[in-house]
């Protein structure tokens, strides 16, 4: 296992446990270093039998060209772009708590993290409302206090979820509503209180890019076709959620696969179940 440069000490730690508990030494094996040296170095290794990456679009394609070379089994999982989708009978009640948790959790540096949240047009104004209610209510601060949302891993990716919200509302995305960092966090924090940004043009960069940071863009739609032509619309295809509380089978069934089954075949399965 090669984990990422900035987060290498809970796998060490996993590997300490795996010993107590008996596991066999040299059974797992955490290699830490930089991408380019240590993680370059497995993948293209002739000892490497099957390789699983998680990460960059752009690292997974050097990952899969190495194990190409090898002729060995690639998995990826290469971020994504999540939508929830909330049509005009959903249960608000159930949904809202899951749609905001999917953003916050681990200050929305996973893969899978929610960043889209797709609003009928008839409940818009009731869902930001509430929306709204939540955020604000969050707080974020140091890891060890428990709060909703820690601190992002490091500096740059601090200063890297700044520069793409500073971007998006320099073209006029507006911010909905900030949740609060707790009093006496520390002033050099890698801190970004989640935030609420509305009616985000599901062609803008903040809607198409993985911002990997506690950020959710809400966006409106009309109707069945539209929800999954603007939760199909990225280059992403990871998960997607369906707030419904009736099938929606027809509809899904002609949606346009457009080279990423996977997510459509998850999309398709949730709709009609």
């Amino acid at each position: 296992m090669k984990p990422a440069e900035d987060a290498c000490l809970t796998p060490l730690r996993i590997a300490a446990l795996a010993l107590e508990a008996g596991l066999p030494p040299g059974a797992l094996n955490i290699v830490c270093g930089l991408g380019i040296e240590a993680g370059a170095a497995l993948a293209s290794h002739t000892g490497i039998n099957h390789i699983s990456f998680t990460g960059s679009p752009q690292t997974g394609t050097a990952v899969a060209q190495a194990a190409a070379v090898n002729h060995v089994p690639v998995t990826l999982e290469l971020g994504g772009k999540s939508p929830q989708i909330l049509f005009a009978d959903a249960d608000l009640a159930q949904a809202l708590p899951v749609v905001v948790n999917a953003i916050v959790q681990n200050a929305g540096q996973t893969c899978a993290a929610g960043s889209r949240v797709l609003i009928d047009r008839a409940i818009h104004a009731q869902v930001m409302a509430l929306l709204k209610e939540r955020f604000e209510a969050l707080s974020t601060g140091p890891g060890q206090q428990g709060l909703d949302c820690g601190p992002l891993i490091n500096r740059k990716q601090l200063e890297r979820v700044q520069a793409m919200v500073e971007a998006a509302r320099g073209d006029g995305v507006r911010v909905a509503a900030r949740a609060r960092l707790v009093a006496g966090a520390p002033s050099g924090g890698f801190f970004f209180p989640p935030m609420l940004l509305d009616d985000v043009p599901p062609t803008h960069s903040i809607a198409q890019s993985e911002v990997f940071g506690p950020v959710l863009a809400a966006m409106t739609f009309d109707g069945e076709e539209e929800a999954i032509e603007i939760a199909n619309g990225t280059p992403f295809g990871l998960t997607a959620a369906v707030w419904t509380r009736r099938r929606r089978a027809p509809a899904a069934r002609r949606a346009s696969h457009r080279g990423r089954p996977g997510f459509h075949q998850q999309l398709r399965r949730r709709w009609r179940h």
